[in-house]
C-alpha cells in the first residue's frame, strides 16, 4: 500500500538571463547575485522549520546545480545525495534562446510571446540567429537536441522528463521517511504540478519557490 509522503519542488535563482529577460531554455548560464541569496535563504527557511529533503534531484544546468548546493549547505547535512540529469532540463527554446523578449514580442506579438510561454503544446518561434550556449551531458542528450534543434513544446519536455521521474524518483516515495527535492525550472516545474498535483499549473513559478506536494496516492494535492 502507498503510504502518504511529502514531495519537494522549486524553480532555481534568479539567472543571469532571467535578469536581463531572455528566453534561456538549454543554455547554460549562472546566477545572479541576488539568485544565490536567494537560494541561501530557501535553504535556511528550510533548516529553521525542520524541512529535511532526503535526496536532491536537479537538471544538468549551473543555475540549477549550484541552487541545490546552495541549499543543502543551509541544510547543514553534506550526505544529502544530489543527483543531476539533464531529463529535468527546462524546456528547449530553440533559436529563441539568448533573445531579449521584448525584441520577441516587437517581431512578433505580445500575445504570440505569452502563448509559447504559457500553452503546454505550443512550440517556440523560429529566431533567425541564436545566441544558446549548449554544454552536453552526454550522447544522449547530443542525439536528442538533432531531434528538436527548434526547440520543445512543454509537453514533449514533460515527456522527455517522465522516465526518468518513473524509474528514478518515483522508487523514493515508497522508502520510509523519504521526502525528495527537485530542483528544476519554470516550465518543469508546471508540468511537475500539473502530473502529480493533478491540478492546473500556474502560468509564472517565482525563482526559489518552495512548492510542496503532499501524495496520498502516486499523485496528490499541491500547495503553491
Amino acid at each position: 500500500m502507498f503510504k502518504p509522503v511529502k514531495f519537494l519542488l522549486t524553480r532555481h535563482g534568479e539567472s543571469i538571463w532571467n535578469k536581463q529577460n531572455k528566453f534561456t531554455g538549454w543554455s547554460n548560464v549562472g546566477l545572479t547575485r541576488l539568485g544565490k541569496q536567494h537560494a541561501t535563504q530557501q535553504g535556511k527557511f528550510m533548516y529553521n522549520n525542520n524541512i529535511q529533503p532526503t535526496v536532491i534531484f536537479t537538471s544538468s544546468l549551473s543555475r540549477a546545480i549550484n541552487t541545490s548546493y546552495l541549499i543543502r549547505s543551509e541544510l547543514r547535512n553534506p550526505n544529502i545525495p544530489i543527483i543531476s540529469s539533464w531529463k529535468l532540463n527546462e524546456r528547449h527554446y530553440g533559436s529563441l534562446e539568448g533573445i531579449v523578449r521584448s525584441d520577441v514580442e516587437d517581431s512578433f506579438s505580445k500575445e504570440e510571446v505569452l502563448k509559447i510561454r504559457t500553452d503546454f503544446t505550443s512550440f517556440p518561434l523560429e529566431w533567425p540567429i541564436s545566441n544558446k550556449i549548449h554544454d552536453f551531458a552526454d550522447e544522449d542528450q547530443k542525439e536528442y537536441n538533432n531531434k528538436f534543434v527548434n526547440g520543445e513544446s512543454v509537453d514533449v519536455a514533460f515527456k522527455r522528463f517522465l522516465p526518468f521521474y518513473l524509474s528514478t524518483i518515483e522508487p523514493c516515495l515508497d522508502i520510509k521517511n523519504s521526502i525528495p527535492l527537485i530542483v528544476t525550472h519554470k516550465h518543469m516545474c508546471r508540468s511537475i504540478i500539473r502530473y502529480l498535483g493533478n491540478q492546473t499549473p500556474p502560468d509564472e513559478i517565482d525563482n526559489s519557490h518552495l512548492i510542496t506536494i503532499k501524495l496520498k496516492k502516486k499523485r496528490g494535492l499541491c500547495y503553491i
